[in-house]
């Protein structure tokens, strides 16, 4: 068995991918991908598992004749590997901001609805090694705490209702040259988007221009940097244990005003990562936040007068009045000091 097939089949068995439910494989036609549905064909053929294959393709219709192309080219696969195949289509002109962000709803909606229709509840993805390190990379540049710095999820559900599971089985073991070199072991000549060669998209600029640059400093920069994302989520899993062991830390997080002595009270290691779950309590999300942000508040929670303020972005400020921190919309008075009133 090729040893991409059979680290592929341990990654399966420990993520507890049973046989017999059918697997939806999202299959863009890059070389991820690819790779992800000729090992599970593999695995199949070799009676590794019983699980019916379903490629799912969503063409976006943002390249034109490639989007057709790319469409016709994994129906092929498809074919020549004897999976299932479902197919969907997006419109563009419906997406509302970020054209990246409406691209991955929009196929993660597609894929969600092939897996309730296919009574399957496992979503599986080509993401690898490479796309932790960039997306690491992207929020380390952003500013991100541990929240936005942490590991991608090998598995977690569509949505929070969903019962619907995306799974990544490369995502902790294959690069993209792993990808591409079992692509070429199995005679797959699968496609290249020209959007990846766009310098315009951040994530693209990072691939071609940073990660090289600092592979010249570190020729295991990817490793590297996906063990510092694996960090960050041992951080946040840390955060969540002790939300509900520790009565002390959980008086602070969860209190509608955060207040100044029992944050004090806490180990100071720890006063950062309470105010910031605080914060993500309060407000929902922190994508906007910065650790910058974070070691504002909390050195305004150890500012002896009252009536100081942290603006934040989102038109919230964070204001100590009382011995506690309070958030508050900033539209608020100013007094000739400065402070709000």
């Amino acid at each position: 068995m090729p040893g991409f097939s059979k680290k592929l089949n341990t990654e399966l068995r420990r993520l507890g991918v049973d046989s017999g439910e059918p697997l939806v494989a999202a299959v863009s036609g890059g070389a991820d991908s690819c790779a992800l549905l000729a090992a599970l064909a593999d695995l199949r053929n070799r009676g590794k598992i019983d699980n019916r294959i379903i490629a799912a393709h969503f063409e976006h219709g943002i390249r034109g004749a490639e989007s057709v192309a790319d469409e016709k080219f994994t129906l092929q696969l498809a074919e020549r590997l004897g999976t299932d195949y479902r197919s969907g289509a997006g419109d563009p002109d419906d997406g509302r901001g970020n054209l990246e962000q409406w691209a991955r709803r929009a196929r993660y909606r597609f894929l969600e609805n092939v897996a309730v229709s296919e009574g399957s509840s496992l979503i599986l993805t080509g993401h690898t090694l490479n796309d932790q390190a960039e997306t690491f990379l992207m929020n380390v540049i952003r500013g991100s705490g541990h929240d936005g710095l942490s590991a991608v999820h090998v598995k977690r559900s569509v949505a929070e209702s969903s019962k619907v599971w995306i799974v990544r089985p490369l995502v902790t073991w294959a690069n993209r040259s792993d990808t591409e070199e079992y692509c070429r072991e199995r005679g797959i000549e699968y496609r290249n988007d020209d959007m990846n060669d766009d310098l315009k998209f951040k994530r693209i600029r990072i691939r071609k221009e940073l990660i090289p640059l600092l592979e010249e400093y570190n020729p295991k920069i990817i490793e590297a940097l996906v063990r510092n994302a694996e960090t960050a989520l041992e951080t946040r899993n840390a955060i969540a244990w002790l939300t509900s062991h520790s009565e002390d830390f959980s008086s602070v997080v969860e209190s509608e005003c955060l207040p100044v002595m029992d944050l004090v009270a806490l180990p100071s290691e720890l006063h950062r990562m309470a105010a910031r779950e605080w914060l993500k309590r309060r407000i929902g999300n922190l994508k906007r936040i910065s650790t910058a942000h974070i070691a504002s508040v909390v050195s305004l929670a150890t500012t002896r007068k009252s009536g100081k303020l942290v603006e934040l972005p989102g038109g919230i400020a964070i204001v100590k009045e009382s011995g506690s921190l309070k958030l508050r919309n900033n539209r608020f008075e100013k007094t000739g000091s400065g402070d709000y009133n």
